[in-house]
């Protein structure tokens, strides 16, 4: 019995290279059939390979659907590979979910095109052959590393004269700009913002914002408060959220694994559900406030400095989702300045975006805190600076 293969492959490995009138097979398509059993674990070797590198080692959510497409395609359900199918299959998405509003499936299929490319860029030359994605499908494609590198070389093109030479400059002058420019983009503060967002409002149906509220009246808070949810209400809007529930109280509400939660106050949300225990932790050390580094033992407190100045203390701390716990972004301080500050901080594209810079672009798909010494006078922010920004794991 031969070997059971998939249809639909564009492009597979170990093809021979052959001739037709003498001259070497230049289109893909004409060398395609489907992949073997061996060919099958070379693939899945290559996959690992790929999902181990910098490129996907940053980004779980990433090699969960890289991983995803190229198992359908292997067991030769490449048809079932649409954007409705994935939404269900992989993210546990309603089977009648509207694809138009959500635009998780397209969001993640061009950031693993994009982490492919990286790949490519530092491995391609040294492996067999390359994982794509083309722009459009959802169907990875498997082409031999030594094909593509042949139909680029000269070995089957004509040699450019100087004419042809010169008319290469522009298109190359060309792409280099479009590098940067997308490199820029990358790296610029809007960006990075909606990176940090993205857990939050993108990928969950509901956004849940919660607030501790002050010393006096049950439920009673204060306008400071007020102005801070009102804010990021509009943040989570602005960017495709539906942040349609606000709380008040003491106790953090339940969510489930399809929303997210954003805790507003001093200690709110003191405990929070994490893959590895995380290095800052908000508590409360004789009736004030207290940001502890778990490991030097140093805790970070509200505290005088000259003439009415004093010093606080803000921890951002933003979960990413996970299957047994919502996305959580916990905005705390040792005092109510230092909250603010941390919610101007999430809500403002530059501040945010220098934050994150010293931790790496990939910093925005990680859990992370970011510790925060703010300084002021009375309620007046005079001064922020950041002390630290953790990622985890």
């Amino acid at each position: 019995m031969p070997e059971r293969g998939f249809s639909g492959v564009k492009a597979v490995l170990n093809v021979p290279l052959e001739c037709e009138n003498g001259e070497e097979v230049t289109n893909l398509a004409a060398v395609s059939r489907p992949l073997g059993a061996a060919e099958h674990r070379q693939v899945r070797e290559q996959l690992q390979r790929t999902m181990a590198s910098d490129a996907f080692r940053g980004s779980k959510r990433s090699r969960e659907f890289l991983s995803h497409i190229v198992e359908r395609t292997l067991a030769g359900e490449a048809g079932l590979l649409k954007e409705r199918l994935i939404g269900v299959t992989l993210y546990g998405k309603d089977g009648a979910y509207d694809t138009s509003a959500d635009s998780t499936v397209r969001v993640r299929a061009n950031e693993v095109r994009r982490r492919l490319l990286q790949y490519a860029e530092q491995f391609g030359r040294d492996e067999a052959f390359r994982i794509l994605l083309p722009s459009g499908s959802y169907v990875p494609e498997f082409r031999p590393a030594a094909l593509m590198r042949l139909v680029s070389s000269k070995a089957v093109r004509p040699a450019a004269s100087p004419l042809h030479k010169a008319w290469l400059i522009g298109p190359t002058v060309a792409a280099l700009l479009l590098s940067a420019l997308a490199f820029r983009w990358m790296l610029s503060p809007d960006s990075l913002f909606k990176e940090f967002w993205r857990p939050l409002v993108a990928e969950n149906r509901s956004l849940i914002l919660e607030v501790q509220t002050v010393p006096g009246p049950p439920n009673l808070i204060s306008l400071r408060s007020v102005r801070q949810l009102l804010r990021i209400h509009d943040i989570a809007h602005s960017l495709g959220g539906h942040a349609e529930i606000l709380t008040v109280g003491d106790a953090p509400l339940v969510s489930d694994e399809h929303s997210a939660q954003i805790l507003l106050g001093r200690t709110a949300g003191s405990t929070l559900p994490a893959p590895v225990p995380l290095r800052y932790r908000i508590e409360t050390a004789a009736g004030a406030p207290t940001i502890l580094d778990v490991v030097s033992g140093h805790r970070y407190d509200t505290e005088g400095i000259e003439s009415g100045r004093q010093e606080s203390f803000a921890l951002v701390t933003r979960i990413t989702p996970r299957s047994d716990s919502p996305s959580t972004l916990a905005l705390n301080g040792t005092d109510d300045v230092a909250v603010e500050a941390a919610e101007e901080l999430v809500t403002d594209p530059a501040t945010l975006a220098d934050a994150l810079r010293k931790a790496g672009f990939a910093a925005v798909e990680k859990d992370l805190q970011i510790l925060l010494g703010v300084q002021h006078f009375g309620p007046e922010i005079s001064k922020r600076h950041i002390l630290s920004v953790q990622t985890y794991p």
